[in-house]
């Protein structure tokens, strides 16, 4: 009754995003990589703290593990992400992709979603991963913390720990079957 009179439809999005838009197609196929893919979606601010995860994929490197990280986004801390980056000499193993408007595709090709916000009150991306059938890993920023459940349908990091942060992705990635419950819980 309070809606304008020429609105044509209505479309009721449950959990704020459209499902539709990020589940994984029966025929989309994940292109086969020998790297431990790894994808996060935010702007390149403070909060976001994107500075983390390049000493997570540099910690990945030193467990012998070959990671990629795609980072997608735009904001004020690019130039200090790719200095990071550079100095780090990483460069072969994280990307910095900008905003793009096909998340749903990096999504779905990766194996994991990473989350290193220090406060998030709700984090719509989480859901976007999940629905792309991506268990998380991902430091408590506050509300993140009603999303997921904690070994069921990805990792939350009480704080800043990169060790912990580091063992849930290796976590993940060496136990299939815990990876796969995980997914189906994420889903759900």
């Amino acid at each position: 009754e309070n809606l304008p009179k020429n609105l044509r439809s209505i479309t009721l999005l449950q959990n704020a995003i459209n499902l539709k838009q990020f589940t994984r197609p029966k025929s989309w196929i994940k292109k086969k990589s020998k790297k431990l893919e790894l994808v996060t979606i935010g702007s390149l601010v403070d909060k976001k703290n994107h500075i983390f995860l390049i000493d997570i994929v540099e910690g990945l490197i030193e467990k012998g593990l070959n990671p990629q990280l795609t980072i997608l986004g735009e904001g004020p801390n690019r130039e200090l992400l790719e200095t990071a980056i550079d100095n780090k000499k990483l460069k072969e193993h994280i990307q910095l992709k900008g905003n793009v408007n096909n998340v749903e595709e990096y999504l779905w090709s990766s194996d994991i979603y990473v989350h290193s916000a220090t406060y998030e009150p709700f984090g719509l991306v989480l859901l976007e991963a999940m629905a792309a059938g991506l268990p998380i890993v991902s430091i408590d920023g506050g509300g993140n913390r009603d999303i997921i459940k904690n070994e069921e349908n990805g990792f939350i990091i009480e704080e800043e720990d990169s060790e912990q942060f580091i063992k849930s992705i290796v976590k993940l990635h060496s136990n299939t079957k815990l990876r796969n419950e995980m997914i189906d819980n994420a889903i759900d």
